[in-house]
C-alpha cells in the first residue's frame, strides 16, 4: 500500500510531537537517532502514531525502525488489508 503526502505529512507531525521537536526539523530522512529518541521514547512515538491512524502497531517489528521512512513503511504494512486479517 502506497502512503500519500497527507499521510507523511500526519506522521512528520505526530513524529514531531512525540519527539518535542518543530514537525519542519523532521523529515522521512530524520533517524531516531538525529531525534534523540531511545526505546522508552519510541514507545511514546508509537503511540503518537497509533492515536493519530486509529491502528494497532503492536506486530509490525518496531524494533528495527532507524529513519521516519521506517515508520512510514510500518504505518503501510499496518493499514494494508492483509494487516488486517
Amino acid at each position: 500500500m502506497e502512503i500519500s503526502d497527507e499521510i507523511e505529512q500526519r506522521l512528520v507531525a505526530a513524529v514531531g510531537r512525540a519527539a518535542f521537536v518543530e514537525t519542519d526539523a523532521v523529515s522521512l530522512d530524520t533517524t531516531i537517532e538525529d531525534l534523540g529518541l531511545d526505546s522508552a521514547d519510541m514507545v511514546q512515538v508509537v503511540f503518537e502514531i497509533e492515536d493519530e491512524f486509529d491502528i494497532s502497531l503492536a506486530d509490525q517489528g518496531v524494533e528495527g525502525v532507524a529513519t521516519v521512512r521506517d515508520l512510514v513503511a510500518l504505518l503501510a504494512r499496518a493499514r494494508a488489508p492483509s494487516a488486517a486479517e
